[in-house]
């Protein structure tokens, strides 16, 4: 305390502190630099020392935990990647065996300049050239009419440039050998992995839909020539009973135009009244009736004229059916006036023929009493006239039968011979004209032999 100048300095007990102090003001004795080891550093600084190591080794720890998680995804990764690499290689094997053995699509691959970078089987099939002659060209030498090389060459260029394809049609393009070739043809621009931006075509063959749509044009133009030489009137409407088509004849006994009919409800145009004069119901109104529970309805009818004339019809009302239900109704009619008139000429006539006969059997009637009470008094007087004859004619046989008894001469026996004869042969004309007289009246009884 005297050598650095501290009056009033008291003494303590314990050196240490002001030995600690001396050091560190590095006043004498302990103005001489120390001796430096490692128990002074330990001593000094081991707490740091052993808190930096301790930090040094959990920081190294924490690094070497860190890349052993990193090698771990990463080799997770690694087998993730190899894993979806067979998948997509094992895709696109799939996808290229479907793309090459399909036959009803047809799949092109082009590159933004036109050339085909592939083509399947069906291309080979619906276009004529084989992968080996096809790829490496241009879709415009290949399968493109000259006339539309100019608007492909920009379609191509727009969907390139806007990654996306046009919307499908149907086009018509050129075959190996030249000739036309229908499809109908979809675009698609995607990224492949080995020749960058790619244009894909999908091709649908439309040459058995063509000529399924020709045989169905030919089948509606033999219908329409049906329905335009038809005798008896045509048409058809939908589920409200609109009209949705009606045939000259029908124009022709309506008296409308087919601008007036079509689009607009039959009931109300030609079926609204009764032949009374009463309003025909919509709701009874038979094509509603087939609408409603698809049965076939023939039934006589009226139909209004244009002009307010009424006229009959003989109907018959037939569902039309779409996918099994009900779609619609066909309505064919014809006048009957003509048969109406002739049906009641025909009863007039029934009538009079009816009176005719009544007037000719009660006619016949007479005649036929009279003819019996004719055949009546012929049948007595032959009776009459029988009994007359049968009576002398018996006594000329009596007396033939006694002149036989007084021994006549040989000539006298031929001639009573002949007399009985004769006699026998009149008495069976008699009996005979008896008989006829008796079954005439009814009186005639068989003996039994």
């Amino acid at each position: 305390a005297r050598a650095m100048g501290i009056h009033g300095f008291a003494i303590p007990a314990d050196y240490r502190p002001i030995e600690t102090l001396m050091r560190r003001l590095r006043v004498a004795p302990f103005d001489a630099p120390p001796k430096f080891t490692a128990d002074d550093v330990i001593a000094q600084y081991g707490t740091v020392i052993v808190s930096g190591a301790a930090l040094g080794i959990g920081g190294l720890l924490l690094v070497v935990l860190a890349l052993l998680r990193a090698n771990r995804r990463l080799r997770t990764e690694r087998a993730r990647t190899a894993e979806a690499m067979t998948s997509l290689s094992a895709t696109e094997a799939r996808f290229r065996a479907v793309f090459e053995n399909v036959d009803a699509l047809s799949i092109q691959g082009y590159l933004a300049d036109g050339t085909v970078a592939y083509w399947n089987h069906a291309s080979q099939t619906l276009y004529g050239y084989t992968p080996r002659e096809a790829i490496g060209r241009s879709l415009l030498d290949l399968i493109i009419p000259p006339a539309m090389h100019e608007s492909v060459r920009h379609a191509v260029s727009w969907m390139f440039t806007n990654k996306t394809g046009l919307p499908a049609g149907r086009m018509t393009l050129r075959h190996k050998d030249g000739h036309a070739v229908e499809v109908y043809s979809s675009h698609t621009v995607v990224e492949t992995a080995d020749l960058g931006t790619m244009m894909f075509c999908l091709d649908v063959d439309l040459r058995q839909l063509a000529s399924a749509e020709q045989a169905l044009m030919e089948s509606e133009a033999r219908q329409r020539m049906i329905l335009e030489t038809l005798g008896e009137g045509v048409y058809g409407a939908d589920l409200d009973g609109v009209c949705t088509f009606i045939n000259p004849a029908g124009l022709a006994q309506l008296g409308f135009s087919e601008q007036e009919v079509l689009g607009h409800s039959t009931h109300s145009l030609f079926h609204h009244h009764h032949a009374d004069g009463s309003i025909y119901p919509p709701a009874e109104c038979p094509l509603r009736l087939t609408a409603s529970d698809g049965l076939t309805r023939r039934m006589d009818d009226v139909f209004w004229r244009k002009n307010g004339d009424l006229f009959p019809v003989r109907l018959t009302v037939t569902p039309t059916l779409h996918d099994g239900r009900i779609s619609g109704t066909v309505v064919s009619f014809s006048d009957i006036s003509e048969i109406q008139r002739n049906t009641q000429e025909l009863e007039r006539h029934r009538h009079n023929l009816e009176a005719e006969v009544r007037q000719r059997t009660g006619q016949l009637e007479i005649a036929r009493q009279a003819a019996e009470a004719a055949s009546r008094s012929k049948s007595a007087f032959l009776a009459n006239m029988s009994h007359e004859i049968r009576t002398p004619l018996n006594a000329v046989l009596g007396m033939v039968h006694l002149l036989r008894r007084d021994n006549p001469t040989p000539i006298q026996v031929d001639r009573l011979d002949k007399i009985d004869a004769a006699s026998q042969h009149l008495l069976a004309v008699i009996n005979d004209i008896l008989d006829i007289s008796k079954i005439e009246a009814g009186k005639l009884q068989l003996d039994e032999t």
